[in-house]
């Protein structure tokens, strides 16, 4: 049975994810977790949920899942610390540093690939599987076909898939919207949402008097908010092929969203509910949360037939977008008749589509004067049958009228027969809190050793695991060994009293007892109440060592240097100084920081006189060597490297292959460059260089590598230490997109049909007197903000 894994921004949201059936939860620590605004968990907390855990065979997963600057790193590895301590069956990752560290000196705890990593391919869950991860969370952005084919692909390593909430408009890992317009790095947690709010569709620069061309009659909208994701319909199919484990997104959502999204999939999991009973628990899931729902790319996106992964579809479903109002819709209520005034009171007169109660929370739209379309949201506190008579609730398909408050109340004259009235809380969704004090935390067995003399008990143990500091902990005890009056079972005592550790965080395992007391083991009295203060120092000691590691700041102690600056035999320090990364965009008419590799192959190979000069036009130049950025995504994955061992190919027929650097900007671009040992190439800007350790990983993947890009997000320079390269600025002249979607514009955003579309268009937005240029180019849209 696939895992069913639900979000847990808090301990009361993991409990209740138990409760209904999850089987496993994912959580983020107080850092570097990628939902910095959720509550996250407490060492305590996570000590606490583990032990539940374990007794009830629950999964947890921890998130360090943000890219990590150097200096960040010694708290990183504190972290990790608590995390291998407690236990996880995963940790995911985003940085790759942060891969290596956990590689060496953390072995226990198994690596899983974030979908900030933004793997979509076979070829970057290969390379996944090379750099040591156990399971990849696929991106959002992939259809049940090419799933399947990744499935099929790639049968020896774990594959998630993400099946409920929020979907973002850019390629997770690769938006960098947040950063670039309000100082907050998605990549570090502090996402601004910038896809949620409104912009303007300008009017043609070419045609000034009319907007560029769209079905809707938009002009403001929130053209890049995305539908949430419902794949309950789906959720089947993706068991069926083989997939390990689904997520459902929602760590900044309250605890009875993830009671309600355990019960719905749960149910559709173990297939006890009826079609009936599963509408019912999708309903109550969209009334906790829900903006528009959509089957998303899994099944709302092209036709209901096997397509070639990656290629153009003629799409016959509805938008993947929520343009009109990026919120939480909830499920549509009710249908407005009428509008009436009595006195200083305002009904509604309705027909009900669902059932409705007092003290259900209500909604409807009316166009704003800050935003396009604002809601007005009040309790639903009376409600009245066609005789007057008072309800408290009501069946679906009733005719009633409802008094809506005064704060609400003026916003009625926008509202006309057969708007639309949505209920966005239940008068009984709160869910009861489970207890969660003083939870019993989880505790790690120790093997103890004792020594008995006349005088004295010397406790020792020693640590080698990776959860524990390297170390032996010896203390030695006053007090007095006596004859007993009676045979004694000495080793049972002993085991009896230091098996009892109360709160500590250890628990007794193996026990070695050493009797050098002259006596027989039998004849050996220890007085109780000394044990018992014995007992108490003890645990005391062990839990003090071992928090002063989990806070001692890592400087350069050999645990952690032994690797910093290890690499492989066939691994060569990287010394290549790259140009300005404005310098190498793609001299293309759309200047993006990629080039388009099939169309560059395609001509290169219809040329004749076979020169570099050949190069000029296709490729940027800088000081003599041209550039090659791949994309960051290739959907198409077969037919985009097959494109670039043509170029290698042209380039080596012409002899210029040495004149040409390739720049890396996915993971599952290392196979391919590791294929080619002739091609020179550097790490750019999407794969993230934010430490030292990162470009370690990768030298480690390609010892070819020559240099790479400083994570582009960072304009303070990194101190060096451990990096097996300098790498190159980015300069602040570089502005990257903001989005790199598979959302089309054109289809998504405006409503615009497939139906003898080229594939390709651009347009221009604003927002805040600010302008941006939208492209579509093979049904990938890139947003950038103009010059």
């Amino acid at each position: 049975m696939m895992e069913l894994a639900l979000p847990a921004g808090s301990l009361q949201a993991a409990l209740q994810a138990f409760k209904e059936g999850a089987d496993a939860v994912y959580l983020g620590m107080k850092r570097f977790s990628a939902r910095k605004g959720a509550a996250n968990f407490s060492f305590d907390e996570l000590a606490a949920l583990r032990r539940i855990a374990d007794a009830e065979d629950r999964k947890i997963y921890v998130t360090v899942n943000t890219i990590i600057g150097d200096e960040e790193l010694p708290e990183v590895i504190s972290t990790l610390r608590q995390v291998a301590f407690i236990g996880t069956e995963g940790l995911i990752v985003q940085d790759l540093g942060v891969a290596r560290i956990v590689r060496n000196l953390f072995p226990s705890i198994p690596l899983h690939g974030s979908t900030q990593l933004a793997v979509h391919t076979a070829e970057g869950v290969r390379a996944m599987r090379e750099a040591g991860f156990s399971r990849v969370v696929l991106s959002r952005e992939l259809t049940l076909e090419e799933i399947r084919h990744i499935r099929v692909a790639c049968p020896d390593i774990e594959l998630k898939v993400f099946i409920h909430g929020a979907l973002c408009y850019g390629f997770s890992g690769l938006c960098m919207a947040s950063k670039l317009l309000c100082d907050r790095s998605a990549n570090c947690g502090a996402c601004a949402q910038i896809c949620r709010t409104w912009f303007t569709l300008e009017p043609s620069p070419i045609s000034p008097t009319s907007p560029r061309p769209a079905d809707r009659n938009l002009r403001d909208a929130w053209f890049f908010s995305m539908s949430d994701l419902c794949a309950g319909p789906v959720v089947r199919e993706l068991n069926q092929m083989g997939i390990d484990s689904v997520k459902i997104e929602g760590r900044m959502k309250s605890p009875a969203y993830v009671a309600a999204a355990t019960r719905y999939y749960r149910a559709i999991l173990d297939g006890t509910a009826t079609e009936a009973e599963e509408n019912r628990l999708r309903e109550e899931l969209m009334t906790v949360f829900g903006r528009t729902a959509t089957a998303g790319w899994l099944a709302g996106y092209g036709r209901d037939v096997q397509e070639r992964p990656g290629q153009p579809v003629q799409r016959q479903t509805g938008s993947l977008g929520s343009v009109e109002y990026p919120g939480h819709i909830g499920v549509a209520a009710a249908t407005v008749n009428a509008v009436l005034n009595t006195g200083n009171r305002t009904y509604l007169q309705i027909r009900t589509h669902r059932p409705l109660a007092v003290r259900d929370g209500l909604m409807f739209l009316f166009p704003g004067e800050t935003a396009p379309m604002e809601a007005a949201k009040f309790s639903l506190s009376s409600m009245f049958d066609r005789q007057g008579a008072a309800l408290t609730h009501v069946e679906a398909e009733r005719q009633i009228a409802i008094l809506i408050p005064v704060e609400a109340a003026d916003h009625c004259r926008e509202l006309r027969a057969g708007d639309m009235l949505y209920r966005i809380s239940a008068h009984d969704q709160s869910v009861a809190l489970i207890h969660d004090e003083n939870l019993p935390r989880r505790k790690r067995d120790i093997d103890l050793q004792i020594e008995i003399r006349p005088d004295a008990l010397t406790l020792t143990t020693s640590w080698s695991a990776d959860y524990l500091p390297p170390r032996t902990i010896s203390r030695t005890y006053k007090i007095t060994a006596t004859q007993a009056q009676k045979p004694q079972p000495l080793s049972e005592n002993l085991r009896k009293v230091f098996g009892a550790s109360d709160t500590s965080l250890f628990a007794l395992g193996s026990l070695t007892v050493e009797n050098h007391t002259g006596l027989e083991n039998g004849q050996v009295f220890l007085p109780l109440s000394g044990l018992k203060e014995i007992r108490r120092d003890w645990y005391g000691l062990l839990d003090d060592t071992l928090y002063q590691w989990f806070d001692s700041i890592v400087d350069d102690p050999d645990e952690y240097q032994q690797f910093l600056s290890t690499l492989p035999v066939a691994a060569k320090t990287a010394e290549t100084k790259l140009p300005w990364r404005s310098a190498i965009i793609s001299p293309m008419k759309d200047a993006l920081p990629w080039v388009d590799i099939p169309y560059v192959a395609n001509t290169l190979a219809k040329t004749t006189i076979k020169t570099s000069g050949d190069l000029y036009g296709l490729l940027p130049e800088a000081d003599g060597t041209f550039y090659a950025p791949l994309s960051p995504v290739m959907f198409d994955e077969l037919a985009y490297l097959g494109a670039l061992d043509n170029l290698v190919d042209e380039l080596t027929s012409r002899k210029m292959i040495s004149d040409v650097m390739f720049g890396l900007n996915n993971i599952a671009q290392l196979r391919w460059a590791r294929r080619h040992p002739q091609v020179r190439a550097f790490c750019d800007v999407y794969l993230y260089l934010g430490n030292g350790q990162a470009a370690m990983q990768l030298l480690e993947l390609l010892p070819t590598l020559e240099g790479g890009y400083y994570w582009l997000e960072r304009h303070d320079w990194p101190s060096l230490k451990g990096w097996p390269f300098v790498p190159t600025a980015v300069e602040k002249k570089f502005v990257p997109p903001l989005f790199i979607s598979r959302s089309c514009f054109r289809h998504d955003s405006l409503g615009l049909s497939c139906d003898g579309c080229p594939r390709t268009g651009s347009w221009d937005m604003s927002q805040h007197g600010k302008l941006y240029k939208v492209r579509v180019n093979h049904c990938v849209t890139t947003v950038s903000k103009v010059q």
